[in-house]
């Protein structure tokens, strides 16, 4: 199939593929590295190429893949009780939030996600906390919270992620849990794009597409991680953080 048809096909330009196989080298690059992100990178940076309608499901479709990508190098470091935990609160929650997303302005529920995780990794940076054990309730309830927010505004792993780098857990057991905890979530949330018919031919050729590209930066994050101390990862993850938090606040900002 010649390149212009294939572009035709999903709907992009020159310009605009290149924007996304670039958006897209740094999504798998985060996931990779750190576990996580790969939804809040992919969705921010195609919806200046794409309708967020479609951005979406795409990220969705591409999180799945890239946990089947990793599962085979992170299985035996995966804390499944943690994760278990983690999505039991999560299913406990889920309520709470579409509640609360019925009294309450969506716009001003993600500033205020957006505004705690910011603040909480500025702070880090300036206070390096003592990590903390967490008990397995303790996780229930961080789940809990996290499917409130989920239900309410799809920020749960910004929350969840800023918890972990407060806690003593290892790094490698961080990465490789978020990694099962967003592969499970992630099923769940395909299946309720794919019976809201959002999922259609473009959007699966857009994954087909993106899947080689996905790959190699997962390849070079995981690489990347492999070398990092405990200390410069936990940094890394708070600048991710960070740059998430506050790219989402000015992106609030601007379409208000």
């Amino acid at each position: 199939m010649p390149e212009t048809d294939l572009l035709g096909l999903l709907g992009l330009t020159a310009p605009q593929a290149a924007v996304a196989a670039l958006v897209l080298l740094a999504a798998g690059f985060a996931r990779g590295y750190s576990g996580f992100g790969f939804s809040a990178v992919t969705v921010a940076g195609l919806s200046f190429v794409v309708e967020p309608a479609l951005a979406v499901p795409v990220a969705v479709l591409l999180e799945v893949a890239a946990s089947i990508l990793q599962g085979r190098s992170i299985w035996r470091d995966i804390d499944w009780k943690l994760a278990g935990a983690l999505l039991a609160g999560g299913l406990a929650g889920n309520p709470a939030g579409v509640l609360l997303l019925a009294i309450a302005d969506p716009s001003t529920l993600r500033l205020a996600v957006y505004g705690f995780v910011a603040a909480v990794c500025l702070v880090l940076f300036l206070v390096p906390p003592v990590p903390r054990n967490l008990s397995l309730a303790a996780w229930l309830g961080v789940g809990l919270i996290a499917g409130a927010i989920n239900g309410a505004m799809a920020l749960s792993g910004l929350f969840i992620v800023t918890v972990m780098t407060l806690s003593a857990t290892p790094p490698f057991r961080i990465r490789a849990t978020l990694v099962a905890y967003f592969f499970l979530s992630d099923i769940y949330a395909g299946v309720l794009l794919a019976g809201g018919g959002l999922i259609g031919r473009q959007t699966l050729l857009l994954v087909l597409c993106a899947l080689p590209l996905v790959a190699v930066g997962i390849v070079l994050g995981s690489r990347r991680f492999l070398a990092a101390s405990d200390a410069g990862f936990r940094r890394a993850t708070l600048i991710l953080l960070l740059c998430i938090a506050v790219s989402g606040i000015i992106r609030l900002i601007l379409t208000s």
